[in-house]
């Protein structure tokens, strides 16, 4: 019955409207920093192409440059988290994004409480997402530093015959487990809508599919299985893998009186430098199509369904609109603003971006309450 269904004042959804075009209005203006020339970046690429030169040069003459290159390689992967440890400028967003939080006079105690009681998966998948959205922009960096170290190692053992060709071999599968690590990340996109988004695509395929039958439905829990399955093998072997595989490598040299502290600290420059300028480039690449269909889906999904209800009730000089179309509308929209993305640079040079929680609206529980 149209009489009974639930009301909410033009007002409050010409207030939410505005909300809504105001974030559209920021990300466009992020867009447009991003889309400008960065001082240095010309320069990084040539250093970091002369740094890839030398390098390969280098492992040529001295075949142990080599192991000491995939020593490195696995040390950053495990711990580029490190990186942030060096002095970081934060873009001005994120500090208005604070001072907007304190200005409201809210306190963390009341969403923070909800979050942990009734959203504990939120704030799980919250956690993942930022550590597996941090991984995406260094695909590229690792593909390159990787990609050298089995070039060199399959023609070090398997042509020149110089190390064992078993334990070469075991060193690629594992490299090889890592970039498909990576792989699944760029197909996953966590930085996109969230791991949630992905779990809750499997789940809708499952739905659609058991719809169709029992067969059907018996396949698709088959592929998700095959999928979860994979996906948890190469977390696991990304993830706990490399520490045993380095550590066995510079053994390995130690015991063969080879290990040099001053080729390992050249070595440790050269690959910082290469996976912080690609880092930046991939990483600038994911901000401005992040931002591209933030900016789409919230014009989409949000303010065109209420730009539509507004004007019906202006068309017919109602007061009232429809709640359904609002809430709706702030699900939309709180879903995907929930995430933000900030720059960190060294000084104003060298870029990255990486997605984190939005702290307003983490800490907003009517936005919290709309989050699926």
């Amino acid at each position: 019955m149209e009489g009974s269904t639930a009301k909410v004042s033009l007002e409050e959804m010409e207030r939410f409207r505005a909300e809504a075009a105001e974030e559209v209005a920021r990300e466009q203006t992020m867009l447009d920093t991003i889309n400008q020339p960065r001082k240095g970046f010309t320069v990084g690429w040539i250093v970091a192409f002369i740094i890839l030169g030398l390098a390969c040069i280098e492992i040529l003459l001295v075949p142990d440059g080599i192991l000491f290159w995939i020593i490195i390689a696995f040390i950053l992967y495990a711990f580029n988290f490190l990186i942030w440890f060096i002095p970081t400028t934060r873009n001005k967003a994120d500090k208005a994004e604070k001072e907007k939080l304190k200005l409201s006079g809210k306190t963390v105690k009341g969403p923070v409480r909800y979050l942990l009681k009734k959203k504990k998966a939120l704030g799980v998948e919250i956690g993942f997402t930022m550590f597996l959205s941090g991984m995406v922009p260094l695909a590229l960096s690792f593909f390159i530093l990787f990609g050298i170290g089995i070039i060199f190692a399959v023609y070090f053992a398997f042509v020149r015959d110089l190390y064992d060709q078993g334990k070469v071999l075991t060193i690629i599968i594992q490299v090889i487990i890592i970039l498909a690590f990576f792989v699944a990340l760029i197909i996953i996109k966590p930085q996109a809508r969230g791991i949630g988004h992905a779990a809750q695509s499997l789940k809708s395929k499952y739905g659609s599919a058991r719809g169709r039958g029992k067969v059907a439905g018996l396949f698709i829990i088959a592929v998700i299985g095959v999928i979860v399955a994979v996906i948890g093998f190469l977390f696991i072997g990304a993830i706990l893998g490399p520490g045993g595989t380095w550590k066995e490598i510079l053994a390995y040299l130690q015991a063969n009186g080879n290990f040099r502290l001053g080729l390992i600290i050249l070595v440790l420059i050269a690959e910082v430098v290469i996976m912080r300028h690609f880092q930046a480039f991939s990483g600038r690449r994911m901000a401005k199509t992040l931002l591209k269909d933030r900016s789409r889906r919230i014009q989409e999904g949000a303010i065109a369904p209420l730009d539509a209800a507004i004007a019906q009730a202006k068309a017919s000089s109602s007061q009232q609109v429809d709640l359904k179309v609002l809430d709706e509308a702030k699900t939309v929209f709180y879903s995907i603003v929930i995430y933000d993305i900030f720059e960190h640079n060294i000084f104003g040079y060298s870029p990255v971006y990486v997605v984190g929680p939005k702290i307003s609206v983490v800490m907003n529980e009517d936005a919290l309450a709309h989050i699926k």
